[in-house]
């Protein structure tokens, strides 16, 4: 079993990875990050928590009708993305995404 300590140390090495993937090559979530100002290399769980907004739906949903038809919350070019889902749009304006081998 592992403790407390060693598994947000791993949770904060996976955000940190993340962060840098996603900077600078999603054009959705870059200036978020950037604004946000925190440094990912000495980057806490608790830093991103307080540092760093909540996506809404709502602003998915209008970076994919301004920026059709995925939007920029693209990390990778079209060709490396294999799968395509969408919602419904039941509670407003369907909302798109594509995966990856490794995020599917």
């Amino acid at each position: 079993m592992r403790n407390a300590a060693a598994i947000a140390e791993t949770q904060t090495e996976s955000l940190r990875v993340l962060c840098r993937e996603l900077v600078p090559s999603n054009p959705f979530y870059t200036p978020k990050v950037r604004a946000a100002g925190f440094d990912v290399d000495r980057l806490t769980l608790d830093t991103f928590t307080e540092l760093m907004p909540f996506t809404t739906r709502d602003e998915w949903v209008r970076d994919q009708l301004d920026n059709p038809p995925y939007g920029t919350n693209l990390t990778y070019s079209l060709g490396r993305y294999v799968r395509f889902s969408r919602t419904s749009g039941s509670t407003g304006h369907p909302m798109t995404w594509l995966d990856t081998p490794e995020s599917w």
